[in-house]
Formats: structure tokens, sequence, C-alpha cells
């Protein structure tokens, strides 16, 4: 098809439909502002947000801890390092088991 062809069969655009569009343009710019707005709003926000968390320095000059408080804490911290310790445990165990199947392996096919 030419676009002689494609000229001739394009039917010219009625009064209706013409005004129908220019209102579905006139809906979506005022759509276009009021997300423009919106947009404008959020930005301000994060930008006080950031202005507020960024000014924030924390600074600790004395801890004042009784001996009693102290070894508690010490052992509480000594719990909660089990956990963490019987993890590393189970991870080395399988690390040993896969590189010693490895080097007895290649051992065997060395001598």
């Amino acid at each position: 098809m030419t676009i002689e062809q494609a000229n001739q069969s394009a039917q010219p655009m009625s009064d209706a439909q013409a005004s129908q569009l220019a209102q579905i343009l006139s809906v979506q710019q005022e759509q276009l502002k009021a997300l423009q707005e919106q947009t404008e709003r959020v930005v301000g926000a994060i930008q006080v947000l950031q202005q507020r968390s960024g000014a924030q320095d924390v600074a600790i000059n004395a801890i004042t801890m009784s001996f009693g408080e102290m070894v508690g804490l010490l052992v509480k911290i000594a719990l909660a390092s089990i956990p963490a310790a019987i993890i590393l445990f189970i991870l080395f165990g399988i690390a040993s088991a896969v590189l010693g199947g490895i080097l007895a392996a290649m051992f065997r096919a060395a001598f």
C-alpha cells in the first residue's frame, strides 16, 4: 500500500472525535500536573528527612557499670557466641571432609 492509497482510505476525523481527543488531552495534562505536584512534595519530604538524619552524630563519653553487671554482660556474650561456634565447627568439618576426600583420591591415584 502506498502513501497515497493510505491517505485516500483514511477518513477525516469528525468533530465529536476531535472533541473527545481534546477532553482526553486535558484530563491527561491535569493528571500530569497532579503527579508533578505529588513528586515535588515527596522530594521535599525526603530532603527534610535527609537533613534531620545527617546532622546527628553519636558519641559515648563514659559507661558506668558495676563489676557484677560487667560479669553478667560477659556471660551473655559468651552464651550468645555458642551457636556461632557450632555453625563454624560444622562448616569446618564439612570443608575438612571434602578436602580430605579429594586429597585421599589424589594420593590413591598417585601411588
